[in-house]
């Protein structure tokens, strides 16, 4: 949609937030003399750090700082947000807006491409790696979702009040977000049982003016409506038409405003007009004669408006969801796990949209930690540190999903990994690889096609450590944790999805995130490394089927399935190489685990002798591993000179290593996230803002 700038002539684009896209921008708007305000805010309001959102389409204008994400809401969670948008110290979670006057919702747009209002040399554009091509729009975690609306209780009293049947509501309530045409319809089914009830039939004194609230009632017409609209609304309906005494005036509208501003009735919205409708007696305990109105369905509100009975609500879905999954193992037949699984959601009874909220509420809680929250030294003590399987490139305790298009060798992949994990080697002949125990799922291949790899393969695997299992399905969890344990696998190779899980499931559908999660679980739970391989969509025929890159966005199925997973490498074949000397690009889509690096792209070789994959270059760098290894051994070693009492600061590693400032830094962050090298920091004296740090290790 085009955004104006005191002109009728485009200037740029941007994206209508809210119901109208589906989608919510989370502006962090930071201002140059408090650069740490937007992300502390955005702890304040939702209790996570901004890296915990997803990588999901988003836009940078140039000035430093400032960002706006593009994040999937879904639709089950839009009455509870409906007109609701948060402007907060340096942060926006920009929704819906509400006309002021006429209480309806509105839309709201963000800018994604055109020159920025403040300076000619700041432009709107999509961030590098985080255009909607790279990462697509993904769905908004559900923390992030329960936060807005509780910040939007807070904000106009939701948790304190009934916003539907208050008489005294000054805000927003559901009713306000009705669109015009059923906001009439509702007033004219109320006009039938406003005041004068219970008296002389056909008088304007079927109940007293003080009784019946009748200011009350002209109080909230203008304050719902506004005395122009409420007339016209109004005009034509019996109740108005029966009326030609308005109290002190004879004119509806004078009636309207010289009580719509009152103190005894400035607070009367729609709460006014439902109760004074749907009363059954009047306030000396006089029943009425006519029957009250009922509201219809679709003017119910939702459950969801209520902001506790919407987080109590997820929690006891969430624990009916592990409830249920639990029972599903102790079933004795495969077969009758899997039936179960394919009916879980309506088991529990929530759609289908419901389901993947549920699953997606439930992996949070799950991943990567063995508490769920207490007093940060408590979390700290119990968090389980993160583990490499192969460095700068594989986690243990998490899923790893790799994919790639046909015959570009995702089971080979497999084998030369199980490979190298069982010997502890260089996996592509340049990262090393953790030795472990591995265990494969097959399903793409039989016995005859694997020893007919091997032949070619020459693999070398040491007797007693790679088992491997052609026979499984979506229903045999329980035996998968089983074997791990069994044959104590560190590694877990699974070839393919489709294979796996694909037979009578709709990998577009939430059903298969139930099978991601409970990969999930089981990695984090026995502590080993999950890899699943899966199919890409269909290339542009028009290219020749050739993929010039590749994003998340092309992984076929569900967005739940790189929403629920870890880790995510995507493999395509390098469009300049030929078939007799094939190369292959293998890069990182996603890093949750922090092993890797987000765009983190390997060059492969490959061997059309053996099928083997080598490292040639790391992000254009033909030595880039084994620099950055080599780096890392070099700067460790400065590292151990140096102590808690005399720390090296980064210039003075620049210094002392011979290596950029940002080798360095790529550097530091690896060697400080896993544990087992001793990195430690501390912050120096510094005479600006920013504080330095000193670094040693133990």
């Amino acid at each position: 949609m085009p955004s104006h700038r005191n002109s009728t002539a485009p200037t740029g684009f941007g994206i209508v937030s809210g119901r109208w896209s589906g989608t919510l921008a989370v502006d962090f708007d930071t201002k140059t003399e408090r650069p740490e305000q937007s992300e502390q805010t955005f702890m304040n309001v939702t209790g996570h750090p901004s890296s915990d959102l997803p990588a999901s389409a988003t836009v940078i204008s140039g000035r430093p700082g400032r960002r706006r994400i593009f994040l999937k809401v879904p639709e089950v969670w839009w009455p509870a947000m409906a007109g609701y948008s948060a402007s907060l110290m340096d942060l926006e979670l920009r929704w819906e807006g509400m006309d002021v006057e006429t209480r309806q919702v509105k839309p709201i747009q963000s800018v994604v491409t055109g020159p920025h209002p403040d300076s000619p040399d700041w432009y709107f554009r999509w961030a590098d790696g985080l255009r909607p091509q790279d990462v697509g729009f993904q769905d908004a975690p559900t923390w992030l979702l329960i936060a807005i609306v509780k910040q939007r209780g807070v904000e106009i009293g939701l948790e304190s009040e009934d916003r539907l049947t208050s008489s005294t509501n000054d805000g927003p309530g559901y009713m306000d977000q009705l669109d015009p045409k059923r906001q009439k319809h509702l007033l004219e089914l109320f006009s039938k049982h406003w005041p004068y009830r219970g008296g002389q039939p056909g008088t304007r004194y079927q109940a007293s003016w003080e009784d019946d609230s009748f200011s009350g009632l002209l109080g909230a017409l203008n304050n719902v409506l506004g005395p122009t609209m409420a007339e016209q609304w109004l005009s034509g309906t019996e109740w108005f038409d029966k009326n030609e005494n308005w109290g002190c005036s004879d004119d509806f509208k004078t009636a309207l405003k010289s009580v719509g501003r009152s103190s005894t009735s400035h607070k009367a919205g729609w709460g006014t007009l439902h109760f004074l409708a749907t009363r059954t007696a009047d306030s000396q305990g006089k029943r009425f004669i006519e029957a009250p109105a009922h509201l219809p369905k679709w003017a119910l509100p939702p459950r969801e408006l209520t902001t506790d009975d919407l987080a109590s609500g997820v929690v006891k879905k969430v624990g009916a969801l592990k409830r249920a999954l639990e029972i599903i193992d102790q079933m004795e037949e495969p077969l009758e796990r899997c039936v179960a699984y394919q009916n879980l959601s309506r088991s529990l009874e929530v759609t289908e949209k419901e389901m993947k909220l549920l699953l997606s509420q439930a992996y949070e809680a799950d991943a990567g930690t063995g508490t769920h929250g207490g007093d940060w030294a408590d979390v700290l003590a119990q968090a389980r540190p993160i583990e490499v399987a192969i460095e700068r490139l594989l986690a243990f305790n998490a899923l790893t999903i790799v994919g790639s298009d046909g015959g570009v060798g995702k089971s080979v992949l497999i084998y030369r990994i199980a490979e190298a994990a069982a010997n502890g080697g260089l996996f592509a002949g340049a990262l090393q690889t953790e030795r472990g125990n591995v265990l494969i799922i097959q399903k793409d291949e039989s016995d005859s096609n694997l020893a007919q790899k091997n032949k070619r393969m020459q693999l070398k695997i040491p007797k007693g450590t790679v088992q491997v299992k052609f026979q499984f399905n979506a229903g045999m969890f329980p035996e998968l944790r089983r074997w791990i344990r069994e044959h104590n696998a560190k590694y877990v190779l699974m070839d393919s999805m489709v294979s796996l899980f694909g037979a009578g499931t709709d990998l577009s559908e939430g059903e298969i995130g139930t099978y991601m999660y409970l990969l999930n679980k089981i990695a984090a739970d026995e502590g080993c490394a999950i890899v699943l391989t899966h199919h890409l969509r269909k290339g542009d025929k028009s290219k020749g089927g050739q993929r010039a890159d590749i994003s998340m966005s092309d992984l076929y199925g569900s967005a739940f399935i790189g929403a629920g997973t870890s880790d995510i490498w995507g493999i395509i074949r390098d469009p300049e190489s030929d078939s007799d000397d094939p190369k292959f690009l293998l890069k990182v889509l996603k890093p949750r685990t922090g092993v890797t690096q987000g765009g983190d792209t390997f060059l492969l070789s490959g061997s059309t002798e053996d099928l083997s994959f080598y490292v040639e270059q790391l992000n254009s760098d033909a030595s880039g591993v084994k620099k950055l290894r080599s780096g890392a051994k070099k700067l460790l070693e400065i590292l151990k000179k140096a102590s808690a009492d005399a720390p090296l600061s980064r210039t003075e590693l620049v210094g002392r290593s011979g290596m950029s400032d940002k080798t360095v830094r790529r550097l530091l962050a690896e060697l400080m996230e896993t544990s087992r090298y001793g990195v430690r920091r501390k912050a120096m004296p510094s005479l600006g803002n920013r504080p330095k740090y000193g670094y040693w290790a133990e």
